[in-house]
């Protein structure tokens, strides 16, 4: 069927679309999803090989951004590691008094949370942060080693 012109075109496809889906919507929508699918098995692909062409450029760009706009880097990662708010963090510290939960360091923060759930449990200083972590955040690990601990002292005394 010759068109006019492209709206004509575009307006004739829509109709089209729109009668497909009354009359089998169970088929419409498989044949939407496989144009889903491949549409976005394409854009993987794209994006992949963008990636590879310009990662160091895109890394670059992006650390020289972090270096200019340190808050907002700050914040970003708050949000995409632990969907936490600055206004939280902040509110972390301040309940915190500035210190870590474990040691009362004053120092740089870190966020603890629970690898499990990701749910934060509050504010540690690097060095706490890391130990737990490689204690495997084991509750019963940690008792055995404050066990070791304390044995090891009163092998001193």
């Amino acid at each position: 069927m010759p068109y006019k012109g492209k709206e004509e075109a575009n307006a004739y496809h829509r109709e089209y679309k729109k009668r497909r889906r009354l009359e089998d919507p169970v088929k419409a929508r498989a044949a939407d999803l496989k144009y889903d699918m491949t549409r976005r098995e394409k854009k993987r692909e794209y994006n992949s090989e963008y990636y590879e062409a310009h990662h160091e450029i895109e890394k670059k760009r992006s650390n020289e951004w972090a270096k200019q706009n340190p808050e907002k880097a700050f914040a970003r990662g708050l949000h995409y590691k632990y969907k936490l708010p600055v206004e939280e963090y902040d509110r972390l510290v301040a309940s915190q008094n500035g210190q870590c939960a474990i040691c009362a360091a004053v120092t740089k923060l870190c966020v603890d949370h629970c690898h499990e759930t990701g749910k934060v449990r509050g504010l540690l200083c690097l060095t706490c942060n890391t130990g737990i972590g490689h204690l495997k955040d084991s509750i019963e690990i940690i008792r055995q080693a404050l066990y070791y601990l304390e044995k090891g002292q009163q092998n001193e005394d």
